[in-house]
């Protein structure tokens, strides 16, 4: 009977230990797949994520070439070619940017600066108004100028108005003169005229506009 019970024991010993290592070999197993899947999955991001980066830096590369290659195209007015322009074909923001210039520099100055602009405005004029303005404003002016003390400063009131012709034009400008004589000072309403002409534009005048006639209608007839 010892002997019976003895190997019942170790059998069922053996059982149990035989049940206990397939459980414990059972959760081995369950261990290995969850470790087996998570290198998978630690693989597969690797693998997505190198993919990933192949694909930026092919991506990169392509955008890289293709604005190092890119031509930039920008349009440039073409240069004035030698010779006379017909007025006509010019824009009238130049025929009246450069009118309105002329004026400026002969209704707006002080006595330190007026010799400097008149000799400005005198480089702007041509043909026999050229001559005309040296002995106006250069000679004559300038001495009452600076005898005087005068100052003279020219608020337009009104837009320039350009006035076309076959071979000239004529920018147009009203305004108030606020001049100072001897201390004195002395308002007024003044409507200057430009006739520009066309002649041999020069690298200081691309267009080779100039200016051949000033007229300036005031109230008090000055």
């Amino acid at each position: 009977m010892t002997k019976e019970r003895s190997i019942t024991t170790k059998k069922g010993n053996a059982a149990i230990l035989s049940q206990e290592e397939q459980e414990f070999s059972q959760k081995i197993k369950q261990a290995r797949s969850s470790n087996l899947l998570w290198h998978l999955l630690t693989m597969g991001q690797m693998a997505a994520t190198f993919v990933l980066l192949l694909f930026v830096i092919y991506h990169e590369g392509i955008i890289f070439f293709h604005n190092g290659t890119q031509k930039i195209s920008i349009d440039v007015p073409q240069k004035p070619l030698p010779g006379f322009y017909d007025i006509n074909e010019l824009p009238d923001d130049d025929l009246l940017s450069f009118g309105e210039e002329f004026i400026n520099l002969v209704a707006t100055y002080q006595r330190h600066n007026a010799e400097k602009q008149f000799i400005y405005a005198f480089d702007m004029t041509s043909g026999d108004f050229k001559k005309d303005f040296k002995n106006q404003y250069i000679a004559k002016n300038i001495k009452e100028i600076k005898k005087s003390k005068r100052a003279q400063i020219f608020y337009p009131d009104s837009e320039p108005v350009l006035t076309r012709a076959s071979d000239y034009a004529i920018v147009s400008l009203d305004g108030e003169i606020e001049k100072y004589a001897d201390g004195r000072p002395f308002n007024t309403f003044a409507n200057y005229q430009v006739k520009l002409e066309i002649v041999p534009h020069s690298t200081m005048n691309d267009y080779g506009i100039s200016v051949v006639d000033l007229k300036i209608n005031t109230d008090s007839g000055y």
